[in-house]
Formats: C-alpha cells, structure tokens, sequence
C-alpha cells in the first residue's frame, strides 16, 4: 500500500513543477519498506516545523502562480524548488515515523496515506500553474488541506489505534441509536401507522423483545470499547506496536453490523444469536490484548456479563 501506488505516478511520467515530489515519495516508501525498527523518533514540534515550511512554500507558489501568463513560467522555478526541498523534508521525517519501534500496522497505513494524497495533490498542483491558473487556486487550497492533515498524523502506535477504536464506538453508538428509534416506532412512540420498508408495522410482541436484547448488546459492547479506550490511555509506557495491534484483530465492527441488520433488515433471532456470540467472541480478544499489554482483563467483566445475560434471555 503505498509504494505501488506513487510508483504508478512516477511511470505515468507525472510532468509539471512539481514532478519531482513523485519520485521522491516513490523513493521514501521504497525505503520505508526496506527497512524498519529505527530508534530515531519523530517529535510533534518537528512535524509542526516541517508543516509551517511547507504551508508558506506553497502559498507562496501558489500566489505566484496566479499573477503568471505561459509566458512567464520560468519565474515560478524558484519557489517551486523551495516547495520541492520542504516536501523532501517531510518525506524524509514520515520515513523516520514509518521505520520507528514506535510504529505498527495502522500508524503505518496511516503514514502512507496521507503522503500519498499530499503527493499527488502537490503533483496536480505543479501541472496545472503551467496550464491553468484558475483551476490552480482551488488545488492550492487542497494541497494546503493535505499540508494540515500532516500535524494531526499520530506519532506512535498507541494513538493510532486509540484513534482507530475511536472510530469502531463512534460506529456501535450510531447503531444501537438506529436499533432505539426502531424499538421506538415499532411501539408507536413517533406515530408511524404505515408499514415502512422496515416492515416495523408487522414487530410483534417477540421481534421487540428480540430489539431490545440487540440494544442491550450493543450498550455492552459500547462500554466494553469505552474501557478499552481508558486502560490504553492509562499506558504509562509505549507497549510493543503489534500487541497494539490486537486490539484491532478482533469482530466487534462486524458482530455490531450482523446485530443491526438482524432487526433492521428484518427480525431473525437466529441471526440475532449468532451476532451476540460473535460480540462476546469480539470482548474476549480485547480482553486478551488488555492482558497482552500489561492491563487488568477483569476490567471488561460488566460487559462480558451483560453479553452473556442477553444471550441467556434470547434463549429464555
């Protein structure tokens, strides 16, 4: 990921003032993939260093640019250079982050794609200033959009997965809202008479009993998320970046999305069972990377027993 798909860019003979970021991308993920386990660290200053020299660089060529005709391109070879120099300087630092002992898989995925839309967005820019420059003052913006997006990149594994995790609950919270307003329609809190495309008119007693249980086995699974979320935060540490990784080898995105479609796509409380399992499967294996880095797995018990209760009940 990454690698192949700048070298793509730099065959297809990218051309402009820009070009040259490219090949120079190209390089650094070649080396990226050449080589890991670095002692060197990159700071958050560095990076905010490194991002205000680019940012002025391209303003700069980018103002410049504007105020040109075809016939005055060659006045814009020296700030394009400097453009070139800074983005040689960032690629360098992403290179530094990407071999680091403080990085895994995801801060990895993270790293090469944000260099590679910075890239190519640089590369578009430097085309179109030579062809036309209207088009160029919205590719600066975007160019200076990626630019940003390089101060938010996290510097270790632990905040990328944190930020990752983030995402999975911020997922779980909008489905079990999806499955509450179903529950609410289907006694017709919100006043809906007509059968929908849900065919909520048609939930009996049971498919609201089965709802209910998909609600509380997604608040476990909530809250089992949430206590991941503090114990990787309360690493004094940086743990080992694949032990990181195995909070994020687990099904609870899937088992969340199998419980949604088990009573939004139709009550079947087979499929409702089988989702629950895999949730339950799904807090294991956070449990067992709790332990993995050094935290205490009892800390997931609540949310544990609570799967295991709604099992029990969609039994009952």
């Amino acid at each position: 990921f990454g690698s192949s798909f700048v070298f793509v860019v730099v065959m297809s003979g990218p051309t402009g003032l820009l070009a040259p970021c490219a090949v120079t991308w190209a390089e650094s993920c070649r080396a990226m993939e050449a080589c890991t386990g670095g002692d060197t660290l990159v700071t958050k200053e560095e990076v905010e260093r490194l991002v205000a020299f680019l940012d002025r660089a391209v303003t700069k060529l980018g103002a410049s640019g504007v105020k040109c005709d075809e016939t005055e391109v060659g006045l814009l070879h020296q700030p394009a250079a400097e453009v070139i120099k800074c983005h040689m300087a960032v690629a360098a630092a992403l290179q530094v982050l990407y071999v680091s002992r403080v990085s895994g898989r995801t801060l990895r995925e993270d790293i090469k794609s944000v260099g590679n839309a910075l890239t190519v967005d640089l590369v578009a820019l430097g085309s179109l200033l030579t062809q036309d420059n209207e088009a160029a003052i919205p590719a600066c913006g975007k160019c200076i959009e990626k630019i940003k997006k390089l101060v938010l990149l996290p510097l270790d594994s632990k905040v990328a997965v944190k930020r990752r995790l983030l995402r999975q609950l911020a997922q779980i919270k909008d489905t079990r809202r999806e499955v509450v307003d179903w529950l609410a329609e289907a006694d017709g809190d919100l006043g809906f008479d007509d059968e929908d495309e849900d065919g909520i008119a048609g939930a009996d007693e049971e498919d609201k009993r089965v709802g209910a249980a998909v609600v509380d086995a997604l608040e476990g699974i909530q809250v089992g998320v949430k206590e991941v979320l503090h114990q990787i935060t309360g690493l004094e540490e940086h743990p080992d970046p694949e032990l990181l990784e195995r909070f994020l080898d687990h099904s609870v995105a899937k088992s969340t999305d199998q419980l949604s479609m088990s009573v939004l796509g139709g009550v079947d409380p087979d499929a409702v069972t089988a989702a629950v399992q895999a949730g339950s499967q799904a807090l294991e294996a956070l449990a067992s990377a709790l332990k993995g880095v050094g935290c205490d797995p009892a800390a997931l018990d609540g949310s544990r027993e609570l799967l295991a209760a709604v099992t029990v009940a969609l039994e009952g």
